[in-house]
């Protein structure tokens, strides 16, 4: 079973306490959603990361609406 990807603009933490880096808006999966784990392209790798943040929290209610997130990579990635 093939994943749906979904657009979101991703802020990216490598470690806690760090900076967020602007990824722009990118494909994601599975759809975004808090404590969750999604999988995206970065630096040309395929990563995994924590949603810990997302902003609106109702986006998927609002056509139209690209959703921001705030994902923190995985330990190993």
């Amino acid at each position: 079973m093939r994943l749906v990807a979904y657009r979101a603009h991703v802020w990216l933490t490598h470690h806690p306490g760090e900076r967020r880096v602007d990824l722009g808006t990118i494909e994601v999966t599975p759809q975004p959603e808090h404590d969750v784990q999604v999988s995206f392209e970065y630096e040309g790798k395929p990563r995994r990361g924590l949603i810990d943040q997302i902003d609106p929290y109702d986006w998927e209610k609002r056509p139209g609406i690209i959703p921001r997130i705030h994902v923190r990579l995985s330990e190993g990635e």
